[in-house]
Parts: structure tokens; C-alpha cells; sequence
């Protein structure tokens, strides 16, 4: 008994592989050691509201609330949760003791 041939081709009759690829990214240790410092100076917050809120207009309202951290930036993880990135603890621990964040209008 003959096999079938399964094989797709194109319109060229070249042979398409039917299974798809993962594409497999591998980081240097400098670039693992400095992802894992960065996160350890990070802080995850969520965005409770029915709107949808400009990244931009966060990292600027945050910015001034918690008075210009040096190399305070903001990234967004999902819609509506960001990642909060500082570059000394210091700065970390302050925004940690703040309360909880409420804007008007928003």
C-alpha cells in the first residue's frame, strides 16, 4: 500500500511545511542580568476606569505625584495595567507608600 503524500505546496509546487514554527529568541546573560535589575525596581499597577487612558498622560500625571523620579518610566503590560519602572529603590519604596491614586475627571 502506497503512503498518501500530505505535503501542501504552492502555486511554485514548492513544498510547504503544514506545521507552524516557533520562533525561538535567545538573550545574552547581560541582557537576562539587566532585564532582572530593571524589574526589581518595578512595580505593576492597574488602571480601574471605563475609559481608555492615554500611557503618556500616566507616566507624566505619576511623574509629578511622585515629584520627577531620575529615570522614572512606565510601560504598558495590557491594556489597563502598566509597569512602573525606577532606577533607585528610594523612589520605589515612596510610590509604594503612597495610597492608592484617584484623578479627577478620569
Amino acid at each position: 500500500m502506497e503512503q498518501e503524500d500530505k505535503s501542501l505546496h504552492n502555486e511554485d509546487n514548492e513544498t510547504v511545511d503544514t506545521v507552524d514554527e516557533e520562533e525561538l529568541i535567545v538573550y545574552g546573560e547581560e541582557d537576562v542580568t539587566e532585564g532582572v535589575q530593571n524589574c526589581q525596581t518595578s512595580i505593576i499597577g492597574k488602571i480601574i476606569i471605563d475609559k481608555n487612558i492615554n500611557l503618556t498622560w500616566i507616566q507624566t500625571a505619576m511623574s509629578n505625584i511622585w515629584k520627577s523620579p531620575e529615570g522614572f518610566r512606565v510601560t504598558e503590560v495590557r491594556p489597563k495595567m502598566d509597569q512602573f519602572f525606577f532606577k533607585r529603590e528610594s523612589d520605589l519604596e515612596k510610590a509604594l507608600e503612597g495610597s492608592p491614586w484617584l484623578f479627577r475627571n478620569a
